[in-house]
């Protein structure tokens, strides 16, 4: 089976193989393991106690094996955990589902995404997801972040404006097409960290019938 953190409980998750003990068996290698894209740290707020949230964790953990899950800590904000989610819906139901199950009130950080920073020292390459874990800048040659192919569908009146926004998150243009009818196809490629908080909400507000995928 893949590796499992030895901080928390046993979590068979899809793609996991499970045998008797003493048993020597091939793991099952036919589905890839869901990778994480955004990351958070999680801390208990004022009115939670660190171990009923521990134990809140390792409960809905073992029900979303999709969830990664490590020790963090933080100046101001003391113990916790960083966490990856497979994408923002992903993030905002597990927080959903600690305070409506297990009635606890967390302090969740801005969401993150992985960065990967080529050394200089034979093009070694580091990947990270908070900054306690960033290289130091003298030995880093360049900075990768991944980028995504976003695809909106506008109306003609608001075209300027949905192209304006893009533009704003760093967003390279691909194609603006027309669709008939006063639409418009935009294709941009965007920075992944631009569209994790507050992308699509933003958009809405200035264009509220524009279709993002």
């Amino acid at each position: 089976s893949s590796g499992i953190n030895a901080e928390w409980p046993l979590r068979p998750g899809i793609g996991d193989t499970i045998c008797m003990p003493g048993s020597i068996v091939e793991p099952l290698k036919t589905i890839p393991k869901p990778k994480p894209s955004i990351f958070s740290g999680v801390f208990p707020d004022e009115n939670t106690d660190f171990r009923s949230m521990k134990e809140s964790l390792e409960k809905l953990v073992r029900s979303d094996t999709s969830v990664s899950i490590e020790a963090d800590s933080n100046q101001t904000l003391g113990q916790g955990w960083n966490l990856g989610f497979l994408g923002t819906l992903h993030r905002e139901v597990f927080a959903q589902r600690l305070a409506q199950e297990f009635g606890t009130s967390i302090i969740m950080t801005k969401p993150s995404i992985t960065y990967r920073a080529v050394l200089d020292n034979n093009n070694e390459i580091v990947e990270f997801n908070c900054a306690k874990n960033m290289p130091k800048c003298y030995h880093v040659m360049k900075w990768e972040e991944p980028v995504v192919e976003t695809t909106i569908i506008v109306p003609g009146d608001h075209l300027a404006s949905v192209i304006s926004h893009c533009m704003s998150c760093r967003g390279v243009q691909k194609e603006n097409s027309t669709l008939g009818e006063g639409r418009f196809l935009l294709k941009f490629n965007i920075p992944l960290i631009e569209t994790v908080d507050d992308f699509y909400s933003t958009k809405k507000k200035k264009v509220p019938t524009a279709t993002l995928r």
